[in-house]
C-alpha cells in the first residue's frame, strides 16, 4: 500500500489492493519514450546447464527456447537504475509477475522484468507494463535501486525465464543505454521502432482487439486463483492528526461533521486503475471517487470552490460525475460545520476470497 504518512483507511485489511496516495504522487505518463526492455538481477533463465541467473549468464552459454531450440548467447547487457532520481520513476519501475499468475505454473516463480519487457502469448509479444492488474502482475513502488539485465541471442528469440515465454534482447538501436555497452549510440524512437518490427520473432500486441483477449484470459485466471472485483466504499477525512469517519452515510450520500473552526482537510480513499479490474478497459488514470456534488451545510457548491482543482480528473466524454485522483485537498469557508458528498461510485479493487 503506498498512502501519506499518518492514515489508513478502516478495513483496509481485508482488501488485497488497496491502494491510497497522497496528492502529488501521481505522474502522467503519455508521450513518454520507451525504454528497453529488461530482466531483473536474479532472474533465472533455462540454459543447456540448467537454470542460470542472469547475472551469471556468459557469452558462448547456451539457452533452451520456449519451442526447445537451443541458441548461443552472444550478449549480456546490464544497466543501474535509481528510481529516486528518474525523471518518471514508474516508466522503469519493475514489474512483478507472481508465481501462476499467467497460467498454471507460468512463472515457476515471481518474475520481475522492466515494463516494457515482452511475454510470449499463443505467438505474440506482450510488454509486462499492459499486462498491470494490482493484485497479481504489479509495479514494485517500496523499490529506489535495480540493476537490469539482458540477453542476446543471434537473433530474437523467446527465452525460458522462471519458466515463462520472455523475449530475448532485440537490438533497435538503444544498446547505448547499457552500462557495458561497446557504443553510446541511441537510434531516434521510430527508427527504434521499425527495427522492432522488421526483427521481432513475433509481432508486437499494444492494443485492439487481441490484447483484450489476452487481459480478458489473465481475468479469468485470476478469478480462478480465488480473486473479485467489487466496489470499496471507504472515505474519511483527515485533519490534522485526526482521520474522521463520516456521521452519516446512506446510498450515494457521505457527510462529514466538521470539528471545530475547520479550514482544510484532506479528502482520502482508496484509488484504482480501471484497466487493472477490467480486461476491456484502456482507462489507465489513477482514480479515487467520483463525485456527482458537494453541499456545504446543506447547501450545494462549485466543486471547484471545494477541491483543488489538481486533484480531480477533467471529466472524460459521457462521465456524468468528477473523479478525484485520490487524496484530495478540501477547503471551507469559516464557521462551516457540515460537508457532504454526493458520490456517484467509489474505487473498484481486487478482493481474495476468504
Amino acid at each position: 500500500m503506498n498512502e501519506p504518512a499518518g492514515w489508513s483507511l478502516p478495513g483496509a485489511d481485508s482488501w488485497v489492493t488497496l491502494r491510497t496516495i497522497p496528492f502529488d504522487a501521481v505522474a502522467e505518463l503519455s508521450g513518454q519514450p520507451p525504454i528497453n526492455p529488461c530482466f531483473a538481477a536474479g532472474t533465472r533463465i533455462l540454459t543447456e546447464l540448467g537454470e542460470v541467473k542472469v547475472e551469471d549468464l556468459a557469452i558462448g552459454d547456451r539457452a533452451i527456447l520456449a519451442e526447445g531450440e537451443i541458441a548461443e548467447i552472444i550478449w549480456v547487457g546490464w544497466r543501474d537504475m535509481d528510481l529516486t532520481r528518474h525523471p518518471v520513476p514508474s516508466l522503469v519501475r519493475p514489474v512483478r509477475i507472481a508465481a501462476g499468475a499467467l497460467a498454471m505454473g507460468v512463472p515457476e516463480r515471481e518474475l520481475t522484468v522492466s515494463p516494457d519487457h515482452a511475454l510470449y502469448f499463443d505467438g505474440s509479444l506482450v510488454q509486462a507494463k499492459d499486462l498491470i492488474d494490482g493484485v497479481v502482475i504489479v509495479q514494485d513502488h517500496e523499490i529506489s535501486n535495480i540493476r537490469y539485465y539482458h540477453v542476446e541471442l543471434k537473433s530474437h528469440g523467446i527465452l525460458l525465464a522462471e519458466g515463462a515465454g520472455a523475449e530475448s534482447y532485440l537490438d533497435t538501436g538503444h544498446r547505448g543505454v547499457f552500462n557495458n555497452a561497446s557504443a553510446p549510440l541511441i537510434l531516434h524512437p521510430d527508427l527504434m521502432q521499425m527495427r522492432r518490427q522488421a526483427r521481432s520473432v513475433a509481432p508486437l500486441v499494444t492494443g485492439g482487439e487481441e490484447l483484450a483477449a489476452i487481459r480478458a484470459q489473465l481475468h479469468g485466471r485470476k478469478l480462478m486463483l480465488g480473486f473479485s472485483v467489487a466496489e470499496a466504499p471507504m472515505l474519511a477525512l483527515k485533519h490534522g492528526d485526526a482521520l474522521l469517519p463520516p456521521s452519516e452515510s446512506s446510498a450515494g450520500r457521505v457527510t462529514f461533521t466538521l470539528p471545530g473552526p475547520t479550514r482544510d482537510a484532506i479528502l482520502c480513499c482508496p484509488v484504482f486503475v480501471p484497466a487493472e479490474v477490467d480486461p476491456a478497459s484502456n482507462d489507465r488514470r489513477l482514480l479515487g471517487v467520483a463525485l456527482t456534488e458537494i453541499m456545504l451545510d446543506g447547501k450545494s457548491v462549485p466543486m471547484e470552490d471545494v477541491i483543488e482543482t489538481g486533484d480531480m480528473h477533467r471529466r472524460a466524454p459521457r462521465e456524468t460525475a468528477t473523479w478525484t485522483r485520490g487524496a484530495a485537498r478540501l477547503r471551507f469557508p469559516p464557521h462551516t460545520k457540515t460537508v457532504t458528498f454526493l458520490i456517484a461510485a467509489f474505487p473498484r479493487l481486487w478482493r481474495r476470497a476468504a
